[in-house]
């Protein structure tokens, strides 16, 4: 039906015309959960590979007409900015999705672009501490980037003046499209060495129209944004060091447009500045005050020296007297 509409659209040109069948293979970053944001420091930079492992291969969904590549190795990168553990803070943002290892949606007889896409950008976040003892904790951030993405395009002719089966066109492009992604994350901090989290997000997914017919022989091509896809995931912080803390996560998409992704495992490496050093909760305000324990005290007993015994003395009479009585002398004390 498609083939008789763009033939008869020849024939209205009034002149011969030829129809040509264009294909396109986009390589396109996959939605990915936001780089988690953090409370520590005055500043963090995070590094993360988000591909690690999948559950299971990507797949493009059905009825979907897109032609697109999807990278086996992605990386995001943040620096995000909260002086004095500020609640609200700024991001620079960043994710590069490598051409190295890249696997089509879908069978296809075009090429990968071989060329990586990139995608550079800023964000906004915002904590708040729920409940007293600030365990639980709501964050929510929002990202804007602008991706550069490869394309292949070949163009073939159909029928008409041209020869049935030439390919009269072969092009690696470079388009640009934005990415939106914004995420809520509720977190839970065990202890000042350990955060989990779940997360629900949503990002969109550029995608193209992989194979369609025209009478332009130069047609222009390019993929657009896409529609929305909605993640959930969840994952964890742990504190290596007073400066360094590993992030493991785990997303799943909810949607599958134009790609049906199952489980993906990813990991990180968070870097922060101006940390203080992890130490333990401090006790809630109502708590009752340490006992502190008592150093006991040693009394040494009075010692009671005897009085020396008393010295007697003797005194010899002279000759024929009779002798006196006894004299006895105590020494001075």
């Amino acid at each position: 039906m498609h083939r008789t509409i763009v033939a008869a659209l020849a024939l209205m040109s009034g002149c011969a015309s030829s129809v040509y069948r264009v294909q396109t293979a986009s390589f396109v970053p996959i939605p990915a959960l936001p780089p988690p944001p953090s409370t520590r420091g005055d500043a963090d930079l995070y590094l993360g590979d988000n591909t690690v492992a999948f559950m299971s291969r990507p797949n493009l969904a059905p009825n979907e007409n897109a032609g697109l590549y999807l990278p086996r190795t992605q990386l995001d990168a943040a620096v995000s900015f909260h002086p004095g553990g500020s609640s609200t803070g700024g991001r620079l943002v960043y994710r590069h999705a490598f051409s190295g290892g890249a696997f089509e949606a879908a069978p296809t007889t075009l090429p990968n672009p071989n060329t990586d896409a990139f995608a550079p950008g800023l964000g906004l976040s915002l904590h708040a501490d729920l409940g007293a003892d600030g365990q639980f904790g709501l964050d929510v951030i929002a990202d804007l980037m602008l991706a550069s993405i490869p394309s292949f395009v070949r163009v073939t002719c159909v029928e008409g003046a041209c020869t049935p089966g030439e390919i009269v066109d072969e092009h690696t492009q470079r388009d640009e499209v934005f990415l939106a992604s914004g995420a809520v994350f509720m977190t839970y901090t065990w202890n000042q060495r350990s955060r989990i989290f779940v997360a629900l997000a949503f990002q969109n997914h550029p995608t193209n129209i992989g194979d369609f017919e025209t009478i332009d022989r130069t047609p222009e091509v390019e993929p657009d944004e896409g529609p929305v896809n909605f993640l959930v995931g969840a994952g964890a912080d742990i504190v290596l060091t007073d400066w360094l803390s590993l992030v493991p996560q785990i997303q799943t998409s909810v949607t599958a447009r134009p790609v049906r992704y199952g489980p993906i495992f990813g990991i990180g490496l968070r870097g922060t500045f101006g940390a203080t050093p992890a130490q333990e909760p401090a006790a809630p305000a109502n708590a009752p005050a340490p006992v502190m324990p008592l150093t006991p005290v040693v009394v040494t007993p009075l010692s009671v020296v005897p009085p020396p015994p008393p010295v007697p003395v003797i005194i010899v009479p002279p000759p024929g007297e009779p002798p006196p009585p006894a004299v006895f002398v105590y020494p001075p004390q």
